[in-house]
């Protein structure tokens, strides 16, 4: 892409094929914003620029690390293009993403750009993307995985909390406080 066509797409601001981060986000939402753009109509994730057209600059080397392990959260994985442009001084990261053919999930789910707003779709969208582009078998078993993936992660917070929200660890909790208070009184007035 030239630097007269970014800018012009820069100044025209963030649409339903651009979104402009000034730093960079962690792996996760980038690949958040990665999948909402395959599964939509493709578009362009640029890192270092903050609205309106101002160019902060990021680390290009950081900013590709970031991109390479949020590519790693994508099923099935999608090609992108990443291109690293100096404007004004300052690098900026340009990743850009063709529209699939099929769903991209994340580890949050599927998301879709509509406007300037990344959101995750619903379960009548999911089953309307697959039915109306006939691939429901690949769908459906991104969907499972997916799906899968988040039972189980809840069912990890699930057993965590109740670990943490156990009757023998609050005991063990209020016996060990009741004990530092008893030595600490003990201390205060037998030592001071």
């Amino acid at each position: 892409m030239e630097i007269s066509e970014i800018e012009k797409r820069i100044a025209r601001g963030e649409d339903e094929t651009l979104e402009l981060k000034s730093s960079v986000p962690p792996p996760d939402v980038i690949a958040n914003q990665l999948a909402s753009f395959a599964n939509a109509k493709g578009g362009a994730l640029i890192l270092g620029v903050k609205e309106p057209a101002q160019f902060i600059g990021v680390n290009a080397s950081r900013a590709k690390s970031a991109i390479d392990a949020a590519l790693r959260y994508l099923s099935p994985r999608i090609d992108i293009n990443v291109e690293v442009h100096e404007i004004g001084g300052r690098d900026i990261v340009i990743v850009s993403v063709a529209a699939a053919p099929h769903l991209i999930a994340t580890r949050g789910g599927y998301y879709r750009r509509i406007g300037v707003h990344t959101r995750p779709l619903t379960a009548d969208e999911i089953v309307g993307h697959a039915r109306k582009n006939d691939s429901s078998d690949t769908a459906i078993k991104e969907l499972s995985a997916v799906v899968s993936e988040q039972t189980k992660t809840i069912d990890r917070l699930r057993d965590d909390f109740n670990k943490a929200n156990s009757i023998p660890l609050k005991v063990a909790i209020a016996v060990g406080g009741a004990l530092i208070g008893v030595i600490g009184k003990y201390m205060a007035d037998h030592l001071f």
